[in-house]
Order: C-alpha cells, then sequence, then structure tokens
C-alpha cells in the first residue's frame, strides 16, 4: 500500500527505487542547503550509472526535476524537484513520519 501511494506522487511507474533513492538524496541536499548534481543523484539511486543517467534524463524531460548548469564548470549541472512533486513527497515523507511516532 505505501509502494503504490509512493508510486502516486510522480504520476506511476516513474517512482521505482531507484528514483524514489534520487528524489530523497535531492530532497536531503536541500534541507542541508546544499545543492544536488546529478552525479550525486545517480550514486544515491543504487542503480548503474547508464540507467540512473537515463533515469535522470526522463525525470527531466517529464518536469520531475529541472537540470541547472554549474556556472563554474559547465559540464557539470545540478538537479532541482520541481516544486509540486517536491511537496508530495515531503507530504509523504511527513505522513510516514507521523505514523511512525504513533505507534
Amino acid at each position: 500500500r505505501k509502494e503504490t501511494k509512493r508510486r502516486n506522487i510522480g504520476g506511476g511507474q516513474l517512482f521505482g527505487d531507484p528514483v524514489w533513492e534520487m528524489l530523497l538524496d535531492l530532497l536531503l541536499a536541500k534541507l542541508e542547503d546544499r545543492r544536488g548534481s546529478v552525479s550525486s543523484a545517480c550514486i544515491a539511486s543504487g542503480a548503474p550509472m547508464s540507467t540512473a543517467l537515463r533515469l535522470v534524463r526522463r525525470l527531466d524531460s517529464e518536469g520531475v526535476l529541472f537540470k541547472i548548469p554549474d556556472e563554474g564548470d559547465r559540464r557539470r549541472h545540478f538537479l532541482m524537484i520541481n516544486a509540486d512533486v517536491e511537496k508530495a513527497l515531503v507530504d509523504h515523507v511527513s505522513e510516514q513520519v507521523s505514523q511512525k511516532r504513533t505507534r
């Protein structure tokens, strides 16, 4: 049930485990006031690098993530989560934490 609800945050099948791990990594980066890089998100996904890069491209093309070029190094990009997806992600994580506290 939790997995189904989690997948529904992003509209379906995209929100499997590697994407979930990427999004949590990017959310954590934001909460820690640092920028999340493509390479960091790929590593966090736990998927092979080629698979993770494909996921980043797909999430970017579907508007879940936005790639932002690094002004100091044009070869590198940072990632930001779409505000609507971020809110749904925060709400879901908060709900899970609240449920654990009430048990």
